[in-house]
């Protein structure tokens, strides 16, 4: 699912997301929960991930809760990503395997530690067909970049229903060393 923060000069913070597929008969059969340190102001995040279910799961819908902890004046600062292309599953070639990119620190003094990412896949009208996760634990000083492999999440959506993907980050940053 897309989250938008539609503040343009506040970001959300702390965020508790819970997710929670219901059937036909309007019963929960699984529910996600996870957290995100912020939403940058004015922008989108993507949240991807999954479930799995013995069998074909019944899933009619989805419930989404959101809570947003606080917020601040706009400062939190995202990494960049280019070249972002979808994979065929080297087991199926079928079905979705990874999302792929480059992560790039572009920020000009601080060191990018580690990075939490999360997609979202759409197909050809734009409709949200899945979403996955990944992580990136390279060490980036300003103006490196390393490749991304977001491969967690993506084996049921179907390649020929797979046309784009939209990548979010939770990035974790230190003071770069002169």
């Amino acid at each position: 699912m897309i989250l938008k923060n539609t503040s343009s000069s506040q970001d959300a913070l702390n965020l508790k997301t819970l997710v929670n597929f219901v059937d036909a008969n309007d019963r929960l059969i699984g529910s996600v929960s996870g957290g995100l340190s912020g939403i940058s102001a004015g922008s989108q995040y993507a949240l991807g991930g999954d479930l799995s279910f013995t069998g074909a799961a019944p899933v009619d819908r989805l419930e989404v809760v959101v809570q947003v902890g606080g917020r601040a004046p706009h400062k939190l600062t995202m990494p960049g990503l280019a070249n972002i292309h979808l994979e065929p599953s080297p087991y199926d070639p079928g079905w979705l395997g990874s999302v792929e990119g480059e992560l790039i620190n572009d920020h000009t003094s601080l060191m990018l530690q580690t990075a939490q990412l999360s997609a979202v896949i759409f197909d050809a009208a734009g409709n949200v067909v899945g979403g996955g996760t990944g992580f990136a634990f390279a060490s980036l000083p300003p103006g490196a970049r390393q490749f991304i492999k977001l491969d967690s999440g993506f084996k049921s959506v179907p390649l020929t229903n797979a046309v784009s993907a939209l990548v979010s980050i939770q990035p974790s940053w230190s003071q770069a060393q002169p």
